[in-house]
């Protein structure tokens, strides 16, 4: 595997960015009419206006639609926006085949703000920046490194990490799964650490689903990086050679780079990051949290 796949990048949502450039706005680009129809369906708190106005990979944050629909509706019932004005200036483009046009919104109670609405070839609304600043994400930063942490990949290509939980010294040998929508433990470990479990609920496992444990408010390590206040499923039984498993809390919270060739996971904020290397990059998409490849089989032959 080592020798086919060199470094794997998961960005959820687009984060990947080019440097922009300015163009001219054409006659067959409706600006306004697109911005007009976003403000009355979000005015109106009605998510089902949207859909004619929206890409099918429409994001919040790092969740594309459907999902994205559930934050969108978060937002409008917990927001009163008065109105959204397009800025007239001509739009930006940023990487391929999307386009960036400035409006201003208004929320009831607080000041005018800026916000870039960013758009696709067929001029569908990707993403909305003014929301994803609701969820605590910005585009624009500057992406940085913040942890390099050590892998183990098997003859089967999975990959394991070590990791320490609250104040044990155990280091624990993780899953990384990318299916998985958060953290799980073996029972075993749970009661070695002395993990308390909060509440009891219904999660979906291959075949069916299982009522576990969640134990709340955990402290993760990662060599140098610490996640705090993390939920952690226990599980009865657990994959053999491993005591837990970790993903898209990972793959929520950061650009996360696999390097296949070294065994490294490196981590960084999200934000403006530019893969610079030899390979190409692929949007991912993620329609229920977890990050898919869209792409096709030919089968002609």
């Amino acid at each position: 595997m080592r020798s086919i796949i060199k470094k794997i990048i998961f960005a959820f949502a687009g984060m990947l960015f080019s440097s922009a450039a300015i163009f001219g706005q054409s006659s067959d680009f409706p600006l306004t009419e697109v911005v007009q129809k976003f403000e009355k369906a979000v005015i109106a708190k009605d998510t089902s206006l949207l859909r004619n106005l929206i890409a099918d990979n429409f994001a919040v944050s790092t969740t594309t639609w459907p999902a994205s629909a559930n934050l969108l509706q978060t937002i409008f019932n917990t927001k009163k926006f008065e109105y959204i004005r397009l800025v007239p200036e001509a739009p930006v483009s940023i990487g391929k085949d999307r386009r960036k046009v400035t409006a201003v919104i208004k929320e009831a109670g607080k000041e005018e703000s800026e916000t870039g609405i960013v758009l696709n070839q067929d001029n569908k609304i990707l993403y909305v920046d003014y929301f994803d600043w609701l969820f605590g994400r910005n585009r624009y930063s500057e992406s940085r490194l913040l942890a390099r942490i050590p892998i183990q990949v098997d003859e089967s290509g999975s990959i394991t990490l070590l990791l320490r939980i609250n104040n044990s010294p155990e280091k624990l040998r993780f899953l990384f799964d990318s299916g998985a929508d958060g953290m799980a433990i073996s029972r075993h470990w749970a009661d070695s650490l002395g993990l308390n479990s909060n509440k009891d609920q219904q999660t979906s496992v291959v075949g069916g689903n299982v009522s576990v444990s969640i134990s709340s408010g955990n402290t993760v390590y990662l060599d140098t990086l610490r996640l705090n206040n993390q939920n952690i499923a226990i599980f009865d039984r657990m994959r053999s050679g491993v005591d837990g498993l970790i993903g898209l809390n990972i793959l929520k919270a950061y650009i996360a780079g696999f390097d296949l060739d070294e065994c490294v996971l490196s981590l960084y904020n999200f934000g403006k990051y530019t893969y610079d290397e030899k390979g190409s990059t692929v949007d991912i998409i993620a329609p229920s949290g977890v990050p898919m490849v869209p792409g096709r089989i030919d089968l002609t032959g």
